[in-house]
């Protein structure tokens, strides 16, 4: 598992020794076209975290180098067993975030990060109350969602890109990676 803290050092590192490439970038692509300011788009995605397969969607709202979005996040633990019986819970995360942040729009490309509230609800093993059985502890807290996304542009409305995600909280924090496709207008 990744250290949340270290994890996000990483983060904040590879967004500080890539800022100044951004910095001197006119609000032009290559095509000579103007990025779109306000930009509206969503994503679409998969990937994963420590413990599983993860889905997610958000809407963005870009302007003057300010993003705001909305994300949903479900993650579940992937278990493959021949007989098909589990004696432990699935572990199982859903997020509904609302965040803030910043970003650099480059020729093809933008980067980003933002951090903001999340709610997650989720379920997660306790002890093992029986030979093989566990209790089942449902998770239901607040906590800090962050992630850091980059993304080439392809056209005026799509594009694909990685985002670095989590949620720390009291209970049961996760970071994780994720390929995702954009859908929305990037371009004028």
């Amino acid at each position: 598992m990744i250290c949340p803290k270290t994890f996000i050092l990483t983060i904040i590192i590879f967004y500080s020794s890539i800022a100044p490439s951004f910095a001197n970038e006119s609000n032009q692509d290559k095509f000579g076209q103007n990025r779109a300011d306000p930009s509206i788009y969503a994503s679409f995605g998969f990937g994963g975290n420590y413990f599983g397969v993860t889905f997610g969607t958000e809407l963005c709202y870009a302007q003057n180098n300010n993003i705001f979005s909305i994300r949903y996040l479900s993650a579940n633990e992937f278990r493959f067993n021949v007989d098909g019986v589990y004696d432990q819970p699935a572990l199982s995360m859903k997020e509904i975030g609302l965040l803030y942040g910043r970003y650099m729009f480059k020729a093809s490309g933008q980067l980003s990060i933002a951090a903001g509230l999340g709610l997650l609800n989720g379920l997660d093993r306790g002890n093992q109350i029986d030979f093989h059985e566990y209790k089942k502890l449902e998770i239901h807290t607040l906590g800090l969602s962050f992630e850091g996304r980059f993304f080439l542009i392809f056209s005026k409305y799509s594009g694909i890109g990685i985002v670095l995600f989590g949620n720390l909280n009291p209970k049961k924090s996760f970071v994780g990676v994720m390929i995702e496709i954009h859908l929305g207008s990037f371009l004028d």
